[in-house]
């Protein structure tokens, strides 16, 4: 029967083409819409690399001084103060924001202004890059201020034209760095881990305000635990005890002094007091991304209806039921909306993937994907892991299907509610 229907639905199709034409591209248009905002969010709160660790991180972005002197951390706390906190099993740490840097290799005329990033050695316990060859650095070579340097594998090759080069010297700025390893390329779309080069935090001129009284620094650090909830306020008791141990000035963190898990961070990169701001706007736009064209489309079918009551009369006076009638609607109205839901598909791909650099700001400044180095513009790259994954399929299928009841149940139900004779005499 569903086959009957479905083939009766595409002759329909075929007969109707301005109809059929323009039910698609409404429905086409409305879900990739809704798709676009899934793939943004996805990549913004999911497990991606490097960040699979999105749900059991917590991030302690800015340090409060008698509410006036707002900042990124000083190193201080996390070399004596974090580490007392039971519920972090690792904590590690990068610097606020990106460093330029001159990379070049002193046997070539090769160089290249790129992105630098120093973090500590516990930044690579709380991230999973994937280390092509090599190793990541310890805590003991960011201690000893040793010059190491991990690199991306489109660096590698466009200074070095292999990827093989793991105890080969690189130049930053004109300093001569050991090559400890090399990672997969990290998007800027994951701006917590993206960079090119990254090297151990204490190196010269690069300032950790280790000192107990420079609270205030350039850090922003991450833990990871197996109880965000646990270890947030184990954090908040102790800030309390912190601020209660001496009365010259009061700390706040992150303006709550509650750690805040990374994957909220993803839909605003400003750390607020309300954090579910973001979440009820992504609510109220979704529901009118949705509603909206289903209650056009529902005008559209109901309009087609009203030129199908005839048949609905015939069918009904030969013992159809309204049951049946309802699914023959529904199954043909579901191969309208599968075409419009794959045209949409297609194109919120298409959208993301030539327009990532803004289309990532949104809900949430991306703040490397527009920052300038030396003129040159980082590109926001999309990975097929971030596009091509079962929660986006799944979600196409789903806005497909609730689509489809919306539109094509209530004027269905509508047009059955005409008496038999009524609905015969529709049309002579």
């Amino acid at each position: 029967m569903i086959k009957t229907y479905l083939k009766q639905a595409w002759t329909m199709l075929r007969q109707h083409k301005l109809f059929s034409s323009i039910y698609i591209a409404g429905t086409g248009l409305s879900i990739a819409l809704i798709m676009t905002l899934f793939i943004i969010f996805y990549v913004k709160i999911a497990p991606i690399y490097p960040e699979y660790n999105r749900a059991n991180t917590a991030v302690v972005g800015y340090i409060d001084i008698n509410n006036n002197h707002s900042g990124y951390i000083g190193y201080y706390w996390v070399k004596h103060e974090f580490p007392k906190l039971k519920h972090a099993k690792a904590i590690g740490t990068k610097i606020g924001r990106l460093v330029n840097v001159e990379a070049s290799v002193q046997t070539d005329n090769i160089s290249a202004k790129v992105p630098c990033m120093p973090v500590d050695g516990g930044f690579w316990k709380i991230f999973t890059f994937d280390f092509i060859k090599g190793n990541a650095f310890t805590q003991e070579d960011v201690l000893a201020r040793r010059r190491m340097a991990i690199i991306s594998e489109s660096l590698a090759k466009r200074l070095f034209a292999s990827i093989d080069i793991v105890g080969k010297s690189i130049l930053l700025n004109g300093n001569k760095f050991s090559i400890s390893g090399v990672v997969r390329d990290v998007s800027a779309a994951t701006p917590d881990t993206y960079s090119e080069v990254w090297i151990p935090l204490e190196q010269q001129g690069v300032d950790t305000y280790t000192n107990a009284n420079s609270f205030r620094g350039n850090n922003r650090v991450y833990m990871l635990t197996d109880n965000p909830d646990s270890l947030s306020m184990e954090f908040e008791a102790f800030v309390h005890r912190f601020n209660n141990s001496q009365s010259d000035f009061k700390i706040t963190f992150n303006h709550t002094n509650r750690t805040i898990p990374q994957w909220e961070t993803g839909l605003s990169n400003i750390i607020t007091d309300n954090e579910s701001a973001p979440l009820k706007d992504i609510i109220v736009i979704l529901l009118a991304l949705l509603i909206i064209p289903a209650l056009n489309l529902s005008g559209m079918l109901s309009s087609r209806m009203d030129s199908r009551r005839s048949e609905i009369g015939v069918r009904k006076a030969y013992g159809a039921t309204n049951s049946k009638l309802v699914s023959q609607v529904l199954w043909e109205n579901l191969l309208l909306t599968g075409i419009g839901g794959l045209v949409g598909l297609i194109l919120s791909y298409i959208a993301v993937i030539t327009s990532s650099n803004w289309i990532m700001t949104l809900f949430g400044t991306n703040e490397y994907s527009w920052y300038i180095y030396s003129g040159e513009r980082i590109e926001t790259s999309l990975s097929t892991e971030m596009l091509f994954n079962p929660y986006i399929f799944v979600g196409a299928l789903t806005l497909c299907l609730i689509l489809n009841v919306i539109s094509a149940l209530i004027p269905t139900l509508w047009a059955l509610r005409t008496p038999i004779i009524q609905s015969i005499n529709a049309k002579r």
